[in-house]
C-alpha cells in the first residue's frame, strides 16, 4: 500500500510502500506514482518473521506442539487457552521460504484444522 500524495505540484515525491520483509524494497516516484523503481539490497536482506495461530482437534495439542517445535525454522511454539490451541513463531531467510515452512510442513501435520499467518514487517 503507497501513501497518498495530493499536491498538484509537479515534482517528484518518494514513497516507501509498506511491504513484508523481503529482499526488495519499493519505492514510487512522480506525484503521480506512475513509475516504480525496485532497489535489491542483496547484501543484508530482511529476515522474514510470522507468527502462526493454529486450531487443532480435540486433545491433540501437546502432539502437535512437539511436531511443530521439530519443524525447522520454528522459534518457538506455545499452547494456548482460547480461540486459537497454538502459537508459533517462525523465521525464515525469505518470505518463499517462510511460506513452505507454513504451507508445506506446518500445515501437513495431522490434527491441524486451520491456521492464520500473521507477517512481521519490523522486529
Amino acid at each position: 500500500m503507497l501513501a497518498s500524495h495530493n499536491s498538484k505540484e509537479a515534482s517528484p515525491v518518494f514513497t516507501q510502500a509498506l511491504l513484508p520483509p523481503s529482499p526488495c524494497f519499493l519505492l514510487s516516484c512522480k506525484t503521480d506514482f506512475s513509475q516504480a523503481v525496485v532497489l535489491a539490497n542483496s547484501e543484508n536482506p530482511p529476515m522474514a518473521h510470522a507468527y502462526v495461530l493454529l486450531n487443532v482437534n480435540g486433545g491433540t495439542e501437546d502432539d502437535v506442539l512437539r511436531q511443530v517445535k521439530g519443524v525447522s525454522g520454528v522459534e518457538e511454539a506455545y499452547v494456548s487457552y482460547g480461540v486459537y490451541d497454538l502459537v508459533i513463531k517462525i523465521k525464515a531467510n525469505t518470505m518463499q521460504e517462510l511460506k513452505d515452512v507454513v504451507t508445506h510442513k506446518i500445515r501437513h501435520i495431522a490434527d491441524v484444522q486451520s491456521s492464520l499467518t500473521l507477517l512481521m514487517v519490523e522486529e
